[in-house]
């Protein structure tokens, strides 16, 4: 009697997690893409706004614009590792959106690290007139 390999459900999960994003339309990728930036556009302005009012810890306020980094960063690898979604203008603007949010995410964060709160306003104040038309 001949026993049946059964495949570890782990193994076929990974598989479609690795398939998924390629079966998306550009439109899905585009409009979840916009969705994250404007979501952690919100997030940063929050987190900076927070801190300069005296709301959290500058502890507080670094790890989470750590976290927001991390996770625009794997946004921005999501567009960076298809040259076919770049070629597409709207992405290829989500994609420039990312980088100057990754930018002034770096920019806040450093403030925030030398206790600087001017300069951290004044990159939030900076981010509220570039991102009032987010994409």
């Amino acid at each position: 009697m001949r026993r049946r390999r059964i495949r570890p459900p782990g193994l076929v999960v990974v598989a479609l997690a690795l398939v998924a994003p390629s079966c998306r339309s550009h439109q899905q990728i585009l409009e979840d893409q916009q969705k994250a930036l404007a979501s952690l556009t919100a997030t940063v302005t929050t987190i900076g706004d927070a801190w300069v009012s005296g709301k959290v810890s500058a502890r507080y306020a670094r790890t989470s614009l750590e976290a927001a980094q991390q996770l625009l960063s794997r946004r921005r690898d999501e567009l960076g590792s298809s040259p076919k979604l770049l070629a597409d203008p709207s992405l290829a603007a989500v994609s420039q959106a990312q980088e100057a949010l990754s930018r002034r995410i770096a920019l806040i964060w450093s403030a925030v690290d030398r206790g600087d709160t001017a300069a951290a306003r004044a990159q939030l104040e900076t981010a509220g007139r570039a991102d009032g038309g987010a994409p």
